[in-house]
């Protein structure tokens, strides 16, 4: 096991102190600290919280990895498992268990901006307030930041997507646009589970882990995400008529090659009828035995193509 401890200073940022396993003392004493877990067995976690005698439901849910929002707000503990990233073929979520002086989180699937966020509130900002409540709100802040860069470039994606369907639409996949349906998709999760903690967060009433003092934070997090949602919501909107739009110059396509095949048949159609019929097993078939009939016949066959072709070219049904 992989066990990181750090200490929340009164200025509001971090320390890093050296530490084996939670200490009793760290119960009774007024230092607030982040505890971060990971490559981790079971059996290891479970011995690990044990000093903090967690009721049963919460120790459960320490246990296991969740692909699902998941909050349970008692008055001394607090659980949470929270979308915070996203690979190829799922989602991941980050365990939190706070309490009035100690907050765990336990990487049951490693998460990458977690060593990048320690040393960033080690001197370079400092947290929303010297608790763990603070610390708490920090780790759900930062993920919501990190979809940002992300949101933008599927939009510039989808732009420049948009621009090409309109002058190369030919250079377009529908796997491509797929794809960014997809990618939206994701951000869409994450926002929709996010926005399920965050609420349940700023509804949950706790007198000893100072919920009260993130509330307003709270409020202002969901505020920004319903915002994310109704902008992501009209970028889904695009993506679909870009996917309606290829399908529509896909089958447009199609139909001009069918319409070339029709018209390659119909022009191919009188000769082969003159050669079927000159190919007949009769013995006083016309000019059979003319000695320019041959080039009468092939002189008319070209005729008649070339006729047509002309014809449909005038018409305009090779454009």
């Amino acid at each position: 096991m992989e066990f990181k401890t750090y200490e929340i200073t009164k200025d509001r940022h971090f320390n890093q102190v050296e530490a084996e396993s939670i200490s009793t003392t760290w119960l009774t004493d007024d230092v607030h600290r982040w505890i971060d877990l990971t490559e981790f067995q079971q059996d290891e976690l479970e011995e690990l919280l044990a000093p903090l005698n967690l009721r049963q439901e919460v120790l459960d849910a320490c246990l296991v990895p969740h692909s699902l929002p998941f909050v349970i707000i008692l008055e001394h503990s607090l659980f949470l498992s929270i979308p915070v990233q996203s690979d190829i073929d799922n989602l991941i979520y980050l365990t939190v268990l706070c309490g009035p002086t100690i907050l765990i989180t336990i990487q049951h699937s490693d998460i990458i901006y977690l060593d990048e966020f320690a040393s960033f509130y080690r001197k370079d900002r400092m947290l929303l307030a010297a608790n763990t409540t603070g610390l708490l709100f920090e780790l759900i802040h930062v993920p919501l930041k990190m979809l940002i860069p992300r949101f933008f470039s599927l939009r510039n994606e989808v732009v420049n997507m948009s621009q090409t369907l309109e002058t190369k639409p030919d250079e377009v996949e529908i796997d491509d646009i797929m794809n960014l349906s997809q990618d939206a998709s994701r951000i869409e999760i994450i926002f929709q589970d996010q926005r399920f903690c965050l609420s349940e967060l700023e509804s949950g009433r706790s007198e000893t882990l100072s919920l009260t003092t993130i509330r307003g934070g709270l409020h202002q997090l969901i505020e920004r995400i319903d915002r994310g949602l109704g902008t992501l919501a009209r970028l889904q909107e695009r993506i679909g008529d870009l996917h309606q739009f290829r399908l529509h110059s896909i089958e447009e396509a199609t139909n001009r090659r069918l319409n070339m095949l029709a018209m390659l048949s119909a022009i191919y159609m009188p000769p082969t009828l003159i050669a079927a019929i000159f190919g007949m097993n009769f013995q006083n078939i016309p000019a059979i035995g003319w000695r320019y009939g041959y080039l009468a016949v092939m002189g008319c066959m070209i005729t008649l193509v070339v006729g047509q072709l002309l014809y449909f070219r005038s018409r305009g049904w090779f454009k």
